[in-house]
């Protein structure tokens, strides 16, 4: 880590805060002495009824929701109770090919079938985007033949900041009568939360993403019209979260909520990204790179970049060169100390955060300026998501007799393991799974774990 600090002048990779919390939230004490437990005054977690309590409700009344719950599990305990709270009213369970692994971690403790459907494929970034309210409506249509749906889930904004039209979505799924939940993992930094707005039973947030909580840190919403209980949900909460959670992580949820609800911290955050977004525009006209969320008539003005929000997060920003691979140009913004999110699809992923600063995004664009692509050099070969065949439910896989296969023993088997690497958590394998071709090529795993049939 030391290392890594030394080589890094500017971080476009979560956890939002940027290394600057002690700069943001400057009463925020992080250190030994503060790592307290469940004592006198300082609440319990697992039933708040104190500060913890009162930083609950902040939470739901800055958000927009009925009720919201603390996780020091991140979104994925948040997804995890949301999914496990609905299991007993319905048969299956609506996913996205793109949703994160905390959906399938809890399918293998509910007896939920998983039913999928595909969101929009960009072909040109080799990313899923936006999903369409038909897609939706179609895929419940073709779930509901074989049972009742208890839960669709939604990814909003996605890992590279797409966001769907929540709205009709929820109606949709309101229809048909059941629950949406609305993975917002990346979207804790749009207040009040989209997803409630439009009318979502189960928000899931990260507040170390884009906010400046520490890692780890996220809430679970409940909408107003929520069907399911809020002591139900409470429960399951508390099934995913340790017995003993860190006060300095509940700490900096109280920093991070503080710092949002003055609004000044987000108003620079938006002119931030703004700016960026409009220093980016210019680069890619000289033909340098392309970027994602370029579109200049939401450039005009602040108000108008205001506006797009609702399609597209403010905090995720794809580009790519216009010569040669992504992964040169990764290379080349790490060895002049800017680390980016990731490489996702045939993008280079930068995510902004509450602790970017204007210094951060000159650097960047100076490095931009002038960069150059590999001449002549070509893009890696696409790599699609495998297409999932089921042989087997989640929780059934992981109730089999298990045995570790070689590679060359698996073709054909049936895998008892979840193989999802972070970021961002997208599974490639899946309990209940079956191995084909397409599976092994993609996973490059030299040992699988297999059901004994």
């Amino acid at each position: 880590m030391r290392r890594h600090l030394e080589l890094e002048a500017a971080s476009f990779h979560t956890p939002g805060h940027k290394g600057r919390l002690s700069v943001l939230s400057p009463d925020l004490p992080l250190n030994a002495a503060f790592d307290l437990t469940e004592l006198p005054g300082l609440d319990e977690l697992s039933d708040p009824a104190g500060p913890l309590a009162k930083l609950e409700e902040a939470a739901a009344k800055l958000y927009g929701a009925a009720a919201s719950f603390i996780s020091v599990q991140g979104a994925t305990g948040a997804i995890m109770a949301a999914v496990a709270a609905t299991a007993g009213s319905g048969d299956s369970i609506l996913l996205p090919r793109h949703c994160h692994r905390s959906v399938l971690q809890a399918l293998s403790a509910t007896n939920l079938k998983p039913v999928w459907y595909e969101a929009d494929f960009d072909q040109a970034w080799q990313i899923y985007r936006q999903v369409q309210p038909e897609t939706i409506k179609q895929a419940i249509f073709e779930a509901e033949k074989s049972g009742k749906l208890a839960l669709t889930v939604v990814v909003s904004p996605t890992y590279t900041g797409d966001c769907s039209n929540l709205q009709e979505i929820a109606a949709i799924v309101h229809e048909h009568g059941h629950a949406l939940l609305v993975d917002e993992a990346h979207g804790s930094h749009l207040l009040p939360s989209p997803a409630l707005r439009a009318g979502a039973d189960f928000v899931a947030q990260s507040l170390h993403k884009t906010l400046t909580a520490l890692t780890q840190t996220g809430l679970l919403h409940i909408g107003y019209g929520c069907a399911i209980e809020k002591r139900r949900l409470k429960e399951e909460l508390n099934r995913v979260t340790s017995s003993s959670p860190s006060y300095l992580l509940l700490a900096s949820i109280e920093a991070a909520l503080a710092l949002v609800s003055q609004g000044k911290q987000l108003e620079h955050f938006e002119e931030l990204s703004f700016n960026l977004h409009r220093d980016l525009l210019k680069i890619a006209r000289l033909n340098h790179i392309e970027i994602l969320s370029g579109h200049e008539d939401s450039l005009k003005d602040l108000q108008s970049f205001r506006k797009s929000f609702q399609m597209r997060s403010y905090a995720h920003i794809l580009i790519k060169p216009k010569e040669g691979s992504s992964q040169h140009l990764y290379d080349h913004l790490i060895s002049k100390g800017i680390y980016p999110e990731a490489i996702f699809g045939k993008g280079v992923l930068l995510m902004l955060g509450l602790g970017s600063q204007d210094e951060d995004c000159a650097k960047l664009v100076q490095v931009l300026q002038d960069y150059r692509g590999e001449v002549g050099a070509s893009e890696a070969p696409a790599t699609f998501l495998v297409p999932f065949k089921f042989k087997l439910t989640p929780q059934q896989a992981s109730q089999c007799r298990q045995i570790l296969v070689s590679r060359h023993e698996a073709l054909g088997r049936i895998s008892a393991q979840l193989r999802a690497p972070c970021p961002p958590g997208i599974p490639i394998l899946v309990p209940g799974q079956e191995i084909t071709k397409e599976v092994l090529e993609r996973s490059r795993l030299d040992e699988f774990l297999v059901v004994v049939s």
